[in-house]
């Protein structure tokens, strides 16, 4: 594979594929080839919509600008499953839990769209020595290029709202906030395969490989500029 995906003249079609199947190998080689034909690109790569670093994304792995690896999931994945009150009451992962905050753009309640206790031994991979609560507004967040979430691991966080987009009404209002946060999805008991959620029919989990519903879109921290990989279903 890696010497046909070197060729010029090869299809447009099995060049795609064959980078698909060479991420998911992974290796050494597999990275330098990928560097290589960002850098030096082939004739088919007129006709792809997105360069080699896209493709490697599907085998959890890529790499920026500079040529410096990037590891785009985590190898244990857990699963969110159905739960009942009293489960998702002490469960370690919770998703949607109101807050008392509005937001300043739409006047829209936020909520912590997930708060993970990452003291749970299910959730060591993590490498979360306290709880951490991702906070958003469900309203301006679907029209968002990039909202982000400042935290620290006492449970405190606060909104780094993108660039704005003049979202001024709440078309979710209060009725469809009580409808978000009346979920009692848990953290299930046994961790499952690492593509578990990364497709239309998986579902939820934390860890493991995220869906993208458009193409891979890895975002920098506005604080540090370090990479910022959100790994759940998006």
């Amino acid at each position: 594979m890696l010497e046909m995906i070197r060729k010029d003249d090869l299809d447009t079609q099995l060049a795609g594929n064959l980078l698909l199947c060479l991420a998911v190998c992974g290796g050494e080689e597999v990275f330098e080839t990928f560097l290589e034909l960002e850098r030096n690109p082939r004739g088919w790569r007129e006709k792809l919509y997105v360069n080699p670093s896209r493709y490697a994304v599907y085998g959890g792995w890529s790499y920026d600008g500079s040529g410096r690896f990037i590891k785009t999931n985590f190898d244990t994945c857990y699963p969110l499953v159905k739960g009942n009150i009293n489960q998702e009451k002490s469960s370690p992962v919770k998703i949607a839990v109101k807050t008392e905050e509005r937001c300043p753009k739409c006047g829209c309640r936020m909520v912590n769209l997930m708060e993970i206790d990452g003291r749970d031994c299910r959730l060591d991979f993590l490498e979360i020595d306290g709880v951490i609560k991702a906070k958003c507004c469900p309203n301006c967040i679907a029209y968002s290029d990039g909202d982000f979430c400042r935290y620290v691991i006492d449970g405190e966080s606060e909104v780094v709202f993108a660039e704005d987009l003049s979202i001024a009404e709440d078309y979710l209002g209060d009725a469809g906030i009580d409808e978000l946060a009346s979920n009692t999805y848990i953290l299930g008991d046994d961790p499952v395969a690492p593509r578990y959620a990364a497709d239309w029919e998986g579902g939820s989990s934390v860890g493991g490989f995220a869906f993208w519903i458009q193409d891979c879109e890895i975002k920098l921290c506005p604080d540090c500029r370090v990479i910022a990989v959100l790994h759940q279903q998006t």
